[in-house]
């Protein structure tokens, strides 16, 4: 009874915090991921993680049931760092909706995330560095010191649950050998990398008109874009369009502002 009664109380949750994000990324509204864990503080204890291991202990569970709450044990492991470190989350979504940049072909100010949005549309290939340079100088100032701050903090409560770091964690929750992995995928990059090299020298030759040496991380936006395709995607066609849709689906794109 207590496990379903875990399992229900963290699905109705998750469906908040989906509906909480939505309104963050497409409505600005302030971000209230920490708050939505009040009153949830027992749920996602320490000694909720040990009630979990405990059950995966039962030898009488079947193949289903022991997957099953593998998962769940696995996901409260991380919602245990996760109620920990939700104010970083919050700190980041805040900075990142407030923070803006300077522009010298722009009069006002740019929000931050409408830079790749700029970036994927912008032709010219000085601004696009521009525009990259800016985003950069964002992610040096302003992010990263509280994705650094967060690191340190999920270090720390990963030996709290008695790992000896978030690597082991991370291979328990993931269920994954990472030096495996890490060894796979060395090998898939070595197999693959001249084949990939020349098809996407290809690719940028065809789609930019540039060299593969010429192309820049400013240019990843604007590449994936496939800007040759879009004269067929006007936007004084495409944008009712895909409005229509999302009313077709009851939701609706207007910011606080009314924009």
């Amino acid at each position: 009874e207590r496990y379903i009664e875990i399992r229900e109380t963290t699905e109705a949750l998750y469906l908040v915090q989906s509906l909480l994000s939505w309104f963050v990324r497409t409505q600005g509204e302030r971000s209230v991921f920490e708050e939505s864990y009040k009153g949830h503080e027992d749920l996602f204890s320490r000694e909720t993680v040990d009630f979990l291991g405990g059950l995966l202990e039962n030898p009488d569970l079947s193949d289903d049931d022991r997957r099953a709450i593998r998962y769940m044990y696995n996901a409260f492991l991380l919602e245990y760092i996760a109620i920990d470190t939700a104010h970083f989350s919050d700190e980041i979504n805040d900075a990142e909706a407030e923070s803006t940049v300077e522009l010298d072909w722009v009069d006002e100010p740019v929000p931050y995330r409408q830079i790749l949005s700029m970036m994927a549309n912008e032709d010219d290939e000085e601004r696009r560095q521009k525009l990259q340079a800016a985003q950069a100088k964002v992610w040096k100032e302003v992010l990263n010191p509280i994705h650094a701050r967060e690191e340190e903090r999920v270090q720390e409560l990963a030996v709290e649950l008695g790992y000896d770091s978030y690597v082991a964690l991370s291979e328990l929750y993931r269920e994954v050998d990472l030096k495996k992995l890490i060894a796979d995928t060395v090998e898939f990059v070595r197999e693959t990398d001249e084949m990939y090299h020349k098809l996407f020298a290809g690719e940028v030759r065809e789609v930019m008109g540039i060299s593969v040496d010429e192309f820049t991380r400013a240019d990843i936006q604007y590449f994936a874009s496939v800007p040759a395709f879009k004269p067929f995607f006007p936007p004084e066609l495409t944008i009712p369009a895909f409005m229509h849709f999302l009313e077709g689906m009851g939701l609706d794109l207007t910011t606080r502002a009314d924009t």
